[in-house]
């Protein structure tokens, strides 16, 4: 069956999250403190809980997502994976219920907006749904602390770059990534700023031979070109489009 949910959304997704008992899947690009601290007092501590959401310093320095949410999170050890090009808003409680629709973890996109949600309790469908979000979180990287740490250390590099209504897919500069890279990373970053916005693996690993003039004693470099495209990965800076492509997010 399938009911249409319009605003407020709150009541049927924090009503379905209470009832759960073992596992929840959320997937939204922004989340805000209020809506993840209601999150933690609501689900049973036995839940499994899995979020994705759109982790990128250009989304936290623009407020549209609080990094502070993230972190409270983490911190209650729920898992969190970011996926850089996330627009999708999909919950799935207990693999027995699902809403899809407009409205992402905010106060505002859960009570105040003008949404529409659908909910779904069809098995078919559901599996569809879960199917999809595995796929997204397949392609996606897992948060840890020093990743929040590393955006916590830059938004006030990026704040300046964020224009006044601008809250998403703001570009980063070149320049102000580089200035908080060092070593490997900022080599094989500048060997990246190269190449096109879409890139493969083998792209990326043409710069070998540039890379092992710079460090001659270094005899695995294809292996550091991995190590530094997993950092930015995880960083929000390039985004995993799979099969070996890759987008970076900067200009």
């Amino acid at each position: 069956m399938i009911s249409v949910l319009s605003t407020p959304t709150s009541e049927a997704f924090f009503s379905l999250l209470g009832q759960c008992t073992s596992s929840v899947f959320l997937c939204s690009p922004f989340v805000k403190e209020p809506v993840a601290n209601r999150i933690i007092k609501t689900v049973k501590p036995s839940v499994d809980i899995q979020v994705l959401s759109r982790c990128r310093l250009d989304t936290f320095a623009s407020e549209a997502s609080d990094l502070s949410a993230i972190r409270k999170l983490v911190d209650h050890h729920i898992g969190v994976a970011s996926d850089p090009l996330l627009h999708a808003k999909v919950y799935v409680f207990d693999d027995k219920k699902a809403i899809l629709g407009s409205a992402n973890l905010t106060p505002s996109g859960l009570s105040h907006n003008d949404e529409i949600s659908l909910l779904f309790d069809d098995e078919a469908t559901i599996r569809t749904l879960k199917g999809q979000f595995d796929y997204l979180l397949g392609r996606s990287s897992v948060l840890s602390s020093s990743d929040l740490d590393y955006f916590a250390d830059n938004l006030d590099r990026v704040r300046p770059l964020v224009n006044d209504g601008e809250t998403e897919n703001l570009p980063l500069g070149y320049g102000d990534i580089l200035s908080s890279l060092s070593g490997w990373e900022q080599d094989v970053f500048r060997f990246l700023n190269g190449l096109n916005h879409r890139f493969s693996l083998e792209e990326a690993y043409g710069g070998e031979a540039v890379l092992s003039a710079l460090h001659p004693d270094n005899h695995h470099i294809k292996d550091k070109i991995r190590q530094v495209l997993q950092y930015l990965l995880n960083k929000g800076l390039i985004s995993f489009l799979g099969g070996g492509q890759y987008q970076r997010l900067w200009l």
